[in-house]
C-alpha cells in the first residue's frame, strides 16, 4: 500500500511540473520560450544544428533499417515516400537511392555540409521516382509529365515554381512530411548561401520565399504530423542527436511563418488546454482473450489535444507484473493527431483466470492524471487439429485460391504461411483469414513457392500442414509437386509428406551420402548423428536442409 501512495504522489508532482516544463526530452524547447520571428528561428537553429554527422555509406545498411522500415510488413519493406513499388528489406536496396529530399544541389552538393548525411531530409526512394524528381522544387503540378501513382512531375500551376520549368508534388498523404522536412532544412541551415533559390531564400529569415512559405504552410495544416513522422523523429534523434521541431511542436510554424507571427513563442500556448479525450478515465477496457503463458500483444489508442511534450504512461495494481508497456514517454504530437497515438501492450499469464490492472496517464500539461483499469481473460490452453492442404483453384497468369480443410474446433483465425523461392533469393510471407482459402494475386514465374497452414485459437497455432509445393507451369496453369518437409526431433529426421518419396538421400555438408532408403512414407524417421543435412528425393524439386541436435 505505501508503494502505490508513492507512486501516486510521484504521479501527482509529475504532472504539476508538466504544466510548466515540456519533456521531449526534458527542457529541451525552453529557449525558444519568449522570442519571435527571426530570433524564434535563429534559437530553433541553435538547438538543432550540432549533431552527429553520418557515414552516406551507412544510411541503408544501418540508418535507414531504424527509420524507413514499414512497421507490420511482413517481410519487412521500405518505407518509400516517392513511389508505390514494394521494395523489401530482406532483398536489400538494389533499385532504391539515397533521396535528399531538400536537393543537395542547391547547396552545391558539398559532401562536407552536415546536410549531407541529415536523416531529417533523407529518405528511402526508388530510382525511377527519384531520377523524376530531380531537383525540381515542391509544387502543384499543373501538367503531367510523370505520374507514378505516389509522385507527379511536371509544369506547376501559375505562381510556383521560384523560376524552375518544372515542380514535384508528392501524394497527399505525404505533404505535410516533405514541408516540415522544408521547415527543419531552412532552419537548421539558415546560414548557408544557396546555389539555386527556386523555394530557399538567402538569409536567416524568413528564409523561404513568400510563394514556398504559404505552400508549405497549406501542406503543413492539411496533413498534420503523422505517426510515421513521430517514430522517425524519435529514430533519428537516437542517431545523430537532433530534432524536428516542427514535428515536435506543429504550431512552430505558425509562429515563424503562420498565424502567429510577430507572437512570443510558449511552449504552454500552442492552442488551447491540453487535454486527454481517449481514453475516458476510470474507464474499463478489457484486451481480449489469450490462453495461459501466450504472450498477447495488442494496442491501446491514445488521442488528446493541444498536448505538448511528453505524455508519461505507467502501470500499477495486482497484476501489473503481467503487462508492460512499449513506451513510457509519448511525443505529445503523436497524441494530437486524428488516428491517435496506438501505446502497445503486452501480457503473460499463466493461470486460467482474469488479470486487471491499471494504467496512469499524465504529464503533457494535463491537469493531475488519468487513469483505466484494462484486463486480460486468459483461457485454457486449446487442443487444434492439423489441417491439410488442398489443390489450388482459380488459376491465372498472376495468382491462384490457396484452399485448405476447415477447422472442425471453434477458431479465431487461420494464418498462411508462404515461402517463396526466387533465382538468388527467399522471402517468407504470411496471411491470416477467416475463411478456408486465400486469394494470392502476386505470383511470380521465375519463383517456386510452398504453402503451409495452420489455425489459431486464444494466441496458440496448431501444427503446421504439410508443405505443398507450388510450381508455376506457363501461364495457364500450376503443378502441385508431391510436398515433402523434414523436422529434426531429436537423434531423428522425420518425414511428413502426402504421398511417399522414393531413392530418399541424405548427404552431408561435405556433399558426401550418409544414408540411402528406396522409399519413405509420411511419419517416418531416421536415426542420425547430431549435425546438418540435406535431402533430396526423386519427386522433390529441390533440396531440403535439417539439423539435428
Amino acid at each position: 500500500m505505501n508503494d502505490l501512495r508513492n507512486i501516486l504522489t510521484a504521479i501527482i508532482i509529475a504532472a504539476t511540473i508538466a504544466v510548466a516544463q515540456a519533456e521531449i526530452p526534458a527542457g529541451y524547447y525552453n529557449s525558444l520560450i519568449g522570442k519571435t520571428e527571426s530570433a524564434l528561428k535563429t534559437a530553433a537553429r541553435d538547438k538543432i544544428y550540432a549533431h552527429t554527422m553520418l557515414d552516406y555509406g551507412d544510411l541503408f545498411p544501418v540508418h535507414f533499417k531504424k527509420t524507413d522500415v514499414r512497421p507490420g510488413t511482413n517481410p519487412l519493406q521500405w518505407w518509400d515516400m516517392y513511389s508505390n513499388k514494394v521494395s523489401y528489406v530482406e532483398r536489400g536496396w538494389s533499385g532504391m537511392n539515397r533521396e535528399h529530399s531538400f536537393p543537395k544541389s542547391w547547396w552545391g552538393g558539398s559532401t562536407t555540409l552536415p546536410a549531407y548525411t541529415d536523416l531529417n531530409h533523407l529518405y528511402p526512394s526508388e530510382s525511377k521516382a527519384n531520377t523524376a524528381k530531380n531537383n525540381y522544387p515542391l509544387g502543384i503540378v499543373d501538367v503531367v509529365e510523370f505520374d507514378n501513382g505516389l509522385s507527379k512531375v511536371g509544369l506547376p500551376v501559375a505562381g510556383q515554381g521560384g523560376g524552375c520549368t518544372k515542380v514535384f508534388e508528392p501524394a497527399d498523404e505525404y505533404k505535410g512530411d516533405f514541408a516540415r522536412t522544408y521547415f527543419y532544412m531552412v532552419t537548421c541551415y539558415q546560414d548557408v548561401t544557396w546555389k539555386y533559390t527556386y523555394m530557399a531564400q538567402n538569409g536567416t529569415y524568413p528564409s523561404l520565399s513568400k510563394w514556398a512559405q504559404d505552400l508549405l504552410l497549406d501542406w503543413h495544416r492539411a496533413d498534420p504530423v503523422s505517426q510515421k513522422e513521430i517514430d522517425r523523429n524519435e529514430a533519428v534523434y537516437q542517431q545523430q542527436g537532433n530534432r524536428n521541431p516542427f514535428i515536435d511542436l506543429p504550431e512552430l510554424a505558425e509562429y515563424i511563418w503562420g498565424n502567429k507571427r510577430g507572437q512570443a513563442f510558449s511552449l504552454d500556448d500552442i492552442g488551447g488546454t491540453p487535454e486527454l479525450l481517449t481514453p475516458i478515465a476510470r474507464s474499463n477496457i478489457s484486451l481480449g482473450e489469450v490462453a495461459q503463458n501466450v504472450t498477447l500483444n495488442t494496442k491501446i489508442n491514445l488521442k488528446g489535444k493541444n498536448l505538448y511534450g511528453s505524455v508519461s504512461v505507467s502501470v500499477y495494481g495486482d497484476d501489473a507484473r503481467c503487462f508492460s508497456l512499449a513506451a513510457n514517454k509519448i511525443p505529445a504530437a503523436g497524441l494530437n493527431t486524428d488516428e491517435g497515438y496506438d501505446l502497445a501492450v503486452t501480457f503473460l499469464g499463466d493461470e486460467v483466470r482474469t488479470y486487471s490492472t491499471n494504467i496512469i496517464i499524465y504529464d503533457g500539461g494535463l491537469t493531475g492524471s488519468t487513469m483505466i483499469t484494462v484486463s486480460v481473460d486468459v483461457k485454457p490452453t486449446p487442443v487444434l487439429t492439423t489441417l491439410a492442404m488442398l489443390e489450388p483453384t482459380d488459376v491465372t497468369a498472376m495468382g491462384y485460391r490457396a484452399n485448405w480443410t476447415a477447422a472442425p474446433e471453434i477458431i479465431d483465425h487461420y494464418v498462411l504461411t508462404r515461402v517463396i523461392y526466387f533465382p538468388s533469393s527467399t522471402i517468407t510471407k504470411t496471411y491470416t483469414t477467416t475463411e478456408p482459402y486465400f486469394d494470392i494475386t502476386d505470383m511470380d514465374a521465375s519463383a517456386t513457392e510452398d504453402l503451409s497452414v495452420q489455425s489459431s485459437r486464444w494466441g496458440v497455432l496448431s501444427e503446421p500442414s504439410e508443405v505443398q509445393h507450388i510450381n508455376p507451369a506457363g501461364v495457364e496453369s500450376i503443378s502441385i509437386d508431391r510436398g515433402l518437409t523434414v523436422f529434426g526431433i531429436g537423434a531423428n529426421a522425420m518425414f511428413r509428406c502426402r504421398e511417399d518419396h522414393t531413392d530418399v538421400n541424405i548427404y552431408n555438408t561435405a556433399g558426401q551420402v550418409v544414408t540411402h532408403r528406396d522409399r519413405i512414407s509420411n511419419g517416418d524417421r531416421i536415426e542420425l548423428p547430431a549435425g546438418i543435412y540435406i535431402v533430396r528425393t526423386a519427386q522433390l524439386p529441390r533440396p531440403i536442409k535439417v539439423v539435428i541436435r
